[in-house]
């Protein structure tokens, strides 16, 4: 007879099946390799949107480099750009113009405010050592400038020749150059005309469009190339005093703002991956800037890079900015 197994002898042999250990090993195994699968699948659009982030990080940079030139360069002093290499490090400098007027080359109809000097008083002369002039009208914005432009003692004003060479060139105050600093400004007339007082002194010569620059001070920028380890930094630095020579030595009081801190590092030795270059190139002496078209010309290279010191995106730029009379 065949026994009849009851529920209870079911249950209990259903409760003693399970897996061998060789079963389970093999599932393991089968998880393991499924995992590794998985795993990259599942980290690609990470990856991709770390990368996308990078990217626009960089462009971004890149961006607020091209305006923030576009926009300085619009108000440099023309002829005044010149640049410089130290090491890793590219300089650039100009002056920056605060307004511009036109001077008196008649004494008719001025204010009386200069007492008579090489036998004029309101009107510029350059034939001699001058030392006061007063404009036809008020100083207007210079460039991308806005608003009153009122000159006050201890500015710098500028009237550039129309030919030659300036030199002495316009960061000094020597005679002959075109700078001068002013000792006394009188208060605006009607027009907005002004009187400006200053020392002695003998410009080169007649600015063709009898234009006057009221300075603001001198600009650079620095771009310092990264390293091995670290990305560098390309830094605007402004409001210190303008001298004979570039200068690429900055105190602590100067005013400065970092506008990237991921420049990349060179490709090989002497590579330098942020470069300025001007044309035409000043010398010594600055080339009149006369309906003179100066190109400023940046070649960049931005990176991100790891903490291994391992470059994990990039993007490379040449920029070219016109810097003219306006």
């Amino acid at each position: 007879m065949h026994r009849i197994r009851s529920r209870t002898d079911v249950a209990a042999r259903l409760r003693q099946a399970g897996f061998t250990l060789v079963e389970m090993i093999i599932s393991l195994a089968l998880m393991g390799i499924v995992a590794m699968v998985m795993i990259p699948l599942l980290q690609m659009p990470m990856n991709g949107y770390i990368d996308a982030q990078r990217r626009s990080e960089l462009q971004a940079q890149m961006d607020l480099i091209r305006v923030k030139l576009t926009n300085d360069l619009a108000n440099a002093l023309p002829g005044s750009v010149r640049v410089t290499q130290v090491g890793a490090n590219s300089y650039l400098e100009f002056i920056e113009v605060k307004g511009v007027a036109r001077y008196r080359t008649s004494n008719t109809g001025g204010p009386g405010y200069c007492t008579p000097a090489c036998g004029a008083t309101d009107k510029l002369s350059t034939s001699c050592a001058e030392n006061c002039f007063t404009t036809l009208g008020p100083f207007n914005p210079y460039g991308t400038g806005t608003g009153a432009v009122v000159p006050q003692r201890g500015d710098y004003v500028a009237v550039l020749p129309s030919a030659g060479s300036i030199s002495p060139p316009a960061y000094v105050t020597t005679n002959n150059s075109p700078t001068v600093l002013l000792t006394a400004v009188s208060p605006p007339q009607a027009n907005g005309s002004v009187g400006l007082r200053f020392n002695g002194h003998t410009f080169q010569a007649d600015d063709p469009n009898k234009r006057v620059y009221l300075l603001k001070w001198a600009v650079s920028y620095v771009c310092t190339a990264g390293t091995a380890a670290n990305t560098g930094t390309l830094t605007k630095r402004w409001r210190y005093g303008m001298a004979l020579n570039q200068t690429t030595v900055f105190g602590a009081a100067v005013n400065n703002a970092t506008l990237s801190t991921r420049i990349a590092p060179g490709a090989a030795p002497g590579a330098n991956p942020c470069r300025f270059y001007v044309s035409p190139t000043p010398g010594p002496a600055l080339v009149a800037p006369q309906n003179l078209r100066q190109t400023v010309s940046l070649q960049i290279n931005l990176a991100t890079m790891s903490g291994a010191g391992v470059v994990t995106e990039q993007t490379q730029a040449d920029m070219q900015f016109a810097v003219r009379e306006p």
